[in-house]
């Protein structure tokens, strides 16, 4: 089976806002890559093709602040996957024997975790494709937050949709993958979206950032 990845339309929206009347106005950003600044907090997002995406955010609350500092960033990548089969196996599709595909990916993050609620989503959508053929994968997401532990706040939990997977020092790095979803595809072209996206609440200072490989094999 050949799978072939078209360039792909790139989207950066993303906005910051430090709650503090003394820097401004809140900012933000829409277009191929984008990054923002309103005092001390702060947003970037670069997505570099259909398989790459990498974003930050930074949320510090500033010295006169209204409310929690916030601050988000998404990077999105819009493209179309063409799979072909060989000759044997077109000739397996006609006693109804498909092909398999998997789109995993592996992602490496950093994190600093004062006071403040956070996450990173990562969603991967294939939907469309030849007549009978029914979206393979509507929206398979996976979600990424980091608590610090409350007996010793210099060390942060990791959870995976709400579990945790591992501790890190605050500030800590995790690198970690994902096997995604394996699904039944039918020569055809298909459409792609791939998505990546940090959100940060601070009461004190919160910073994540990601970059994420996706891989279609």
């Amino acid at each position: 089976m050949n799978i072939n990845i078209a360039p792909p339309t790139l989207l950066a929206v993303g906005s910051a806002d430090d709650r503090d009347p003394a820097t401004g106005a809140p900012c933000s950003y829409s277009a191929r890559s984008g990054r923002c600044s309103d005092g001390r907090s702060m947003s970037s997002a670069n997505p570099t093709s259909a398989t790459n995406i990498a974003v930050n955010a930074q949320a510090l609350i500033g010295p006169a602040p209204t409310a929690a500092a916030v601050a988000n960033a998404k990077g999105e990548a819009n493209t179309t996957v063409t799979i072909t089969y060989s000759f044997w196996e077109r000739i397996f599709l006609w006693f109804g024997i498909e092909q398999r595909l998997t789109a995993a990916f592996s992602i490496n993050t950093y994190a600093f975790v004062n006071v403040g609620p956070n996450q990173i989503t990562i969603a991967v959508f294939l939907l469309g494709g030849p007549q009978g053929t029914t979206d393979p994968i509507r929206n398979y997401q996976v979600r990424y937050n980091f608590e610090p532990q409350r007996a010793n706040r210099d060390v942060l939990d990791v959870k995976k949709d709400g579990a945790t997977v591992k501790s890190i020092g605050n500030p800590g790095m995790y690198r970690g993958s994902d096997p995604g979803r394996t699904v039944a595809v039918r020569p055809g072209t298909y459409d792609l979206k791939f998505e990546l996206n940090a959100v940060v609440e601070a009461d004190g200072q919160v910073i994540v950032g990601a970059e994420v490989n996706l891989s279609l094999t």
